[in-house]
């Protein structure tokens, strides 16, 4: 009896219906068209769960998700950037060159950057918006307001609502929650972002107003499960969140 291959099979079928049971309750939380897709899931079982994966999960899957991709992916930008800063070395280059460390996740160098061009432009509205990003990933919430205030004081409405959500969840970071209510039922009057919606019904669910938390709560997922693959990929945490909050605030 070859042991080798009958723990090599066994291994292989453990993984495979791990694989299968993760599609399927992928499938169920975030596919929209979840019946006609599980049919197919369950009647062609894992090669069902390998086809989901291929055509409803690998467009909205971002291998750039991790720095390690992302960073080797953005390398030639970056070197340029770095040149470009060295030979010149104005506000812009720096924002530039702070900007893709944002995005490549490299938060301790995008510090510097932003704030070396603060340094040279302290009311340059990018270098604020990019400084006040990687505040936010320091959880440095004080220091980010400041420059978010500065920011929103030039355009209430900078990066489509983008920075007027940041402060809000800021303040609601901060335990600020009259502030953070304000800031809210102003971005709500022109945004809809799942995010927003959580953070305003904690607040209205903590003040006792659970039928309204759950209302919001509810919209905000329906519109998400009809919403582009992409919109729910990028949104998927708030998903979960909103699901949990539902939840508490249901019992």
């Amino acid at each position: 009896m070859n042991w080798a291959v009958i723990f090599s099979s066994k291994i292989f079928w453990v993984i495979s219906t791990a694989f299968w049971i993760w599609m399927i309750v992928d499938c169920i939380m975030n596919e929209p068209d979840r019946f006609l897709w599980l049919w197919i899931i369950f009647i062609l079982n894992s090669l069902g769960a390998f086809i989901y994966f291929a055509v409803r999960k690998m467009p909205v899957l971002r291998y750039g998700s991790m720095p390690v991709f992302i960073r080797f992916s953005r390398a030639g930008e970056i070197a340029q950037a770095q040149a470009n800063v060295h030979n010149i070395g104005n506000p812009h280059h720096f924002i530039k060159l702070g900007e893709l460390y944002l995005e490549t996740k490299n938060y301790g160098k995008a510090d510097i950057a932003f704030k070396t061009a603060l340094e040279k432009e302290p009311d340059d509205i990018q270098a604020l918006w990019g400084s006040a990003q990687v505040d936010m990933k320091k959880k440095e919430y004080i220091s980010a307001l400041s420059k978010l205030e500065k920011v929103l004081k030039n355009d209430p409405d900078y990066k489509y609502g983008d920075a007027s959500l940041m402060r809000a969840r800021a303040l609601f970071e901060l335990k600020e929650t009259l502030k953070a209510k304000e800031q809210l039922q102003k971005h709500l009057n022109k945004w809809s972002p799942p995010e927003a919606r959580y953070m305003m019904a904690s607040i209205l669910a903590d003040e006792g107003n659970k039928k309204e938390a759950y209302d919001m709560l509810s919209s905000a997922l329906q519109e998400m499960k009809g919403a582009p693959a992409y919109y729910r990929a990028k949104n998927r945490t708030w998903m979960w969140a909103i699901r949990l909050l539902m939840a508490k605030v249901k019992n």
